[in-house]
């Protein structure tokens, strides 16, 4: 049999010892406990800096437990494969899907293969403060019904899905980047530049999802694109030609160009381009790396092409975007 009961997560230390049978902490909301055991993330145990209205945490995301949180969650997928579990039903998770969570709304991971997510964590308080702006943001309409209930008192309707070209993701990353660095400034000032730039994200955000509101699906029913489709999402750096996917799809040529631009809206050599971007972009973040070694990395033989294709995809080139990163605030 199993207890319905919700283990709640307020410190560091909770979140280490996991004791269930401790009286939970008060708080000034009471999260619904029907339903099979989860874990309540409170607000306080992520937003250690009470004036910050964002957390942004990068990370390789593992199977986890059902869980709830005192906050709205934003999330990026950059890579990997996982399934994104519910009490009652789940959905499949790849490179480019996003989603998210408002309210109370109780979610889990499960089958997490290389999954690489980008968390957004944002206060319910910063939807209430700038609920009339909000509104008026082009493509909000898409995850309004999720941001109307961001006040954190009810559950909000299930997370949808939403999927982001290679060049739109690699847009969300570089602005969630941005923000990543102004959290950790203790300059004066941080919190208004903070809400200022997750204004801006917002803005991007919605117009991405707007632009390819469904995630990919084939016309007709057939998977063999999607299937090449996770393929290559899953090793963005390999060359794969159309050939390739001709011989593992059994379709002919055209009916597979045609198949894979209505799911991606891209030419497969488009998408394959623009996932290889994408994988630059994140290792340029990471640092530690020079732009010829990322450059041989993700599959360009000249350096030159390179900072070519990405100043077009990114708006901007690999030296730029690097130096941004080696300036960060604070």
């Amino acid at each position: 049999m199993v207890m319905n009961k919700t283990v709640f997560i307020q410190t560091r230390q909770d979140a280490i010892k996991m004791r269930p049978a401790a009286p939970a902490p008060p708080l000034h909301r009471n999260p619904p406990t029907d339903g099979p055991v989860t874990q309540y993330w409170a607000a306080s145990y992520i937003f250690h800096r009470p004036a910050l209205p964002v957390v942004v945490r990068p990370t390789f995301q593992d199977d986890s437990v059902l869980h709830q949180h005192e906050f709205v969650e934003l999330v990026l997928v950059e890579k990997g494969m996982a399934r994104h579990a519910f009490p009652r039903r789940s959905q499949t998770l790849g490179a480019g899907d996003t989603f998210l969570v408002a309210g109370p709304q109780v979610h889990g991971y499960r089958d997490c293969r290389g999954l690489r997510v980008v968390n957004i964590l944002i206060r319910h308080e910063f939807f209430v403060r700038h609920a009339e702006l909000l509104r008026h943001l082009p493509g909000i309409h898409h995850v309004l019904p999720l941001l109307q209930a961001a006040d954190g008192r009810r559950a909000g309707p299930a997370p949808k899905r939403f999927h982001l070209a290679p060049d739109d993701l690699a847009l969300c990353l570089h602005k969630a980047e941005a923000i990543l660095l102004q959290t950790r400034s203790r300059r004066r000032g941080t919190e208004t530049s903070l809400h200022g730039l997750l204004l801006d994200f917002l803005a991007t955000y919605s117009q991405c999802v707007s632009r390819h509101p469904h995630p990919p699906a084939v016309p007709g029913g057939t998977g063999e694109v999607e299937a090449v489709i996770h393929q290559m999402e899953a090793r963005p750096t390999a060359a794969l030609s159309v050939n390739d996917m001709v011989a593992a799809t059994r379709l002919p040529t055209r009916t597979l160009q045609r198949r894979f631009r209505a799911a991606t809206s891209f030419t497969p050599h488009q998408y394959q381009l623009r996932l290889r971007i994408t994988e630059a972009a994140r290792l340029l973040r990471e640092g530690g790396l020079t732009i010829k070694e990322i450059a041989d990395q993700t599959g360009f033989a000249y350096v030159s092409y390179f900072n070519r294709m990405f100043r077009k995809i990114t708006g901007t080139t690999p030296a730029v975007f690097a130096g941004r990163r080696r300036g960060r605030p604070g």
